[in-house]
């Protein structure tokens, strides 16, 4: 660090970095140092725990907040992805937390779809049964 730098008030200090396309970082540097803590290479370590416990508590804070829904009909599917969009859209989640809640949404879309497959099934088994058809196959002429 040289002593023109640290003679200087704080106010008027600023990081040493300069970018690759020239521009210089305009934080105030950490005390003692040319740099600010997102340029100083010691506080690198600092900056990834800091980074993880930031998303962890955010992570969190979105978990808590969350109402859960009932996926048990193509409306609520509809109404938990069009809330997911405007949490992304505000900033609220993260667009890789809404990918995957797309994805599960869309999987549960398959069960349901599943469910009313076989329901509809064992309708027309019963329909054929009253109807006298048992299991033959319908002919058609």
């Amino acid at each position: 660090m040289d002593m023109d730098t640290a003679t200087q008030p704080p106010r008027l200090r600023q990081c040493a970095y300069v970018s690759p396309d020239g521009f210089r970082c305009k934080a105030v540097p950490l005390s003692g140092k040319d740099l600010c803590f997102f340029h100083d290479p010691e506080s690198a370590e600092l900056r990834r725990r800091a980074g993880v416990a930031g998303g962890r508590a955010r992570a969190r804070k979105v978990l808590a907040e969350a109402k859960l829904s009932r996926l048990d009909s193509r409306e609520s599917l509809i109404d938990l992805l069009s809330e997911t969009v405007q949490q992304v859209r505000t900033g609220q989640i993260d667009p890789k937390v809404a990918n995957a809640i797309g994805y599960l949404v869309n999987v549960a879309r398959q069960i349901l779809e599943s469910d009313e497959y076989e329901r509809l099934a064992r309708e027309i088994e019963a329909l054929k049964q009253q109807l006298g058809l048992g299991h033959e196959c319908l002919r058609v002429t």
